[in-house]
């Protein structure tokens, strides 16, 4: 039977493979895998698609209005092409900041997974040993 816990990368993590090995496991039954971090490249978001939506709809808007103001539709098209450009993008970098920033700080993701392979009469006690050392979850597998 296997088990598999998920760690975070911590001294805890290394005080469950020393306990593991103090209760009679050995070295080759025990397989631990660090978790690569996710490339922090796209996330989804386009800066560009914000920003042309909001330039798209104050254009309009200022082409609209512009019928009846001073300088006409052409140069209030513009004035509002360039200001819903400003403020889309603005709205887009804002709320990746604040999203970035609550990541950063609500998230705890898991950076090392644990497999051990023991036999039937080890599983209650490396349950508890993983559970004991702050895993973050604990999952059995029968093979």
């Amino acid at each position: 039977m296997y088990l598999v816990a998920a760690f975070e990368h911590s001294l805890l993590l290394e005080r469950a493979i020393s306990d593991l090995l103090h209760n009679g496991l050995a070295r080759e039954n025990i397989l631990a895998v660090p978790l690569e971090p996710q490339n922090v490249g796209s996330n989804g978001n386009s800066l560009i698609d914000s920003a042309a939506a909001a330039g798209t709809a104050l254009m309009v808007l200022g082409v609209i209005y512009g019928f009846v103001l001073r300088w006409g539709p052409i140069i209030w098209g513009l004035i509002g092409l360039l200001a819903g450009v400003a403020v889309g993008a603005l709205l887009t970098l804002t709320r990746s900041r604040l999203l970035q920033n609550s990541k950063k700080l609500n998230s705890i993701t898991p950076e090392v997974v644990l497999i051990i392979n023991c036999q039937d009469n080890h599983i209650k006690e490396s349950e508890q040993i993983l559970w004991h050392n702050q895993a973050l979850g604990v999952g059995r597998l029968d093979r």
